[in-house]
Order: structure tokens, then sequence, then C-alpha cells
């Protein structure tokens, strides 16, 4: 018995045994925007089968509004972590849109998400929901400053608004 652990445990020193995991740095919203090469927003076609199985899974990304890059197409195909699909596919369901800060990755061959998560902000009612990057909701209204006053005053009532939700939520976190 004692030789069959021995032998065992020396079988266990010559087996290496290779671990895929992702760690991700904090980064900061202003971290993120600048390590963005393309930053679009529009919703995951999650009922397309995915490019790859890898951690990063490549999935069309119909592209409403374009932030950051050029020719991009109506359509691309966007890296999302694959353990984050099944939270924007119940997020996307409630008319939920995303803004995606996409980098190159020459990995995966596809343009995938700054900082896994990070890179991918929940917008609802063209409101961006996330209170760490709530200053971006400026981005996505920003071509309407053309049309004068109007933009600005929604401007600053959406970000009222996005206030007034933080405050409630720091609230309710110490309620708790």
């Amino acid at each position: 018995m004692y030789r069959i652990l021995f032998l065992a445990s020396i079988l266990i020193l010559f087996v290496t045994v290779e671990v895929q995991s992702s760690t991700r740095e904090q980064l900061t919203p202003d971290e993120v925007y600048e390590k963005a090469d393309v930053i679009v927003l529009g919703t995951l076609q999650l009922d397309k089968e995915p490019v790859s199985n890898f951690i990063f899974r490549g999935y069309p990304f119909k592209v409403e509004k374009v932030i950051r890059g050029e020719d991009i197409p109506k359509v691309i195909t966007a890296g999302i972590e694959m353990y984050d699909v099944p939270s924007m596919e119940s997020f996307q369901k409630n008319e939920g849109r995303y803004l995606l800060f996409l980098e190159e990755n020459e990995m995966t061959g596809f343009m995938t998400s700054v900082g896994g998560s990070q890179g991918m902000v929940k917008v609802k009612y063209s409101v961006i929901l996330s209170p760490k990057y709530v200053q971006f909701n400026v981005l996505l209204h920003r071509d309407l400053m053309q049309y004068g006053v109007f933009p600005v005053l929604l401007g600053v009532i959406l970000f009222g608004v996005a206030v007034i939700g933080v405050i409630q939520m720091r609230k309710r976190k110490k309620s708790l």
C-alpha cells in the first residue's frame, strides 16, 4: 500500500496541469477609454453561434453608433468573455444595450473588450447605468450638441438622474 502511495506521489511530481484563468487588473474608466481602439454602442447578437469557444467568444455585435473608430461596419465581431455572456443576454432581453470599449487582440483575430467586463458598459434608455462610467454619457449624446440648448439641457437632466441614482444606491448600501 505504501509503495503505491509513494509511486503515485512521484508521478504527481512529474505531471503538470495547465489551467486557464484570467485575472484582470482593475482599470479606471479613463484607462479603459484610453486603451480602446474602437468604442461602439449596440447589441450583441447572442442568437448566433460564436466564432470561437476560447475564453473570449466572438459574437456578432450590431453597431448602432460609432463613438471611436473609422470604417466600422454595421455588424462587427466582438470578443466577450464566456462568463459574461449569460448576464449580457439577460440585460439585453430588457431593452438593454452596451457601450463596448474594444481593443485589437492578435490571439483571437477579433477585437475584445478592454479589461474583460470593464470594457462593457450597460446602457438603458440612452443612459449609462454604471455610476463608475456616468461621465461617458456625454459620448452617447455629443452628436446632439450641434442642435443647441436642448441637448445640453437633456445632458444636465441625465446627469442629475444619474447622481440621484448613485446617492440612492449609497443610502441603500449604508442601510444594509
